[in-house]
């Protein structure tokens, strides 16, 4: 395969501003692989080791992830309310 085949979301990590522009709670598969910049198969084995340094909320077969606990594992201050 390419690098142009492959996305770019599992290359990069997410920008400050990406990051406090995400919802209150999201899909863990859609962006925790973007923010660490990893594969998404990247970011399930470090959650099946026990590397990620936060929990998913399990919802069914759905793994939620708080944005505050993201911001926090990535040590991204969350933005002051106005």
């Amino acid at each position: 395969m390419t690098s142009e085949g492959q996305s770019a979301a599992s290359t990069s990590a997410m920008s400050i501003a990406e990051l406090r522009g995400l919802p209150a709670a999201f899909p863990f598969a859609k962006v925790v692989p973007a923010a660490f910049g990893i594969s998404r198969s990247a970011a399930y084995r470090a959650l099946a080791a026990g590397e990620l340094p936060f929990e998913p909320i399990r919802i069914g077969r759905k793994l939620i992830v708080r944005k505050t606990d993201l911001l926090h594992a990535l040590g991204v201050a969350e933005p002051e309310a106005k």
